[in-house]
């Protein structure tokens, strides 16, 4: 479970850094930039070792390393977790420019909250995302549910549990 949150963070977060990888990329509104930095990463992931070697030799040190830690991560998962990071990217870069920051917006609100919450969080988004449309908006919808979570959780799951749709 971890690390399919890595590989959530990893998605999420390393678009808005992604920037960095090609220079003078000037985009005048946030959703050009956005799918811009979501193309970038796209190449980056398919550059050679090599290539990739010389392109974060450009960047800033602690940038450089974060990128080094997770690729490593992504290389020591296994063919089906990565298959799966796979379905969440090609998920999310699916989505309409709005759609990818109100998602990205609401991972970093789960992010920030305490690790209890965010553990309750992380269980029923896996509940949720077993779901059909319907059983998961009848369970949303529920006295339980929400008196489980805040109505500010509520909203973050409700955003995150859509990102993966029923396998």
């Amino acid at each position: 479970m971890a690390l399919r949150w890595f590989a959530l963070a990893l998605i999420l977060f390393a678009l808005p850094a992604g920037a960095q990888i090609r220079k003078g990329a000037v985009h005048k509104n946030k959703a050009a930039r956005q799918a811009a930095r979501a193309r970038m990463v796209e190449r980056f992931n398919n550059m050679t070792p090599e290539e990739r070697e010389r392109v974060t030799k450009t960047l800033p040190e602690d940038r450089r390393k974060e990128i080094e830690k997770n690729r490593e991560r992504y290389a020591k998962l296994s063919d089906e977790q990565k298959k799966k990071l796979e379905k969440q990217y090609s998920n999310f870069a699916e989505m309409p420019p709005q759609q990818q920051q109100e998602t990205r917006a609401a991972f970093r609100q789960m992010v920030q909250m305490p690790i209890d919450r965010r553990q309750a969080m992380q269980k029923e988004l896996r509940k949720l995302r077993l779901m059909d449309p319907s059983a998961r908006k009848q369970r949303m919808d529920s006295e339980a549910y929400k008196g489980a979570f805040s109505a500010d959780e509520q909203k973050v799951l409700d955003r995150l549990s859509v990102l993966v749709p029923q396998q």
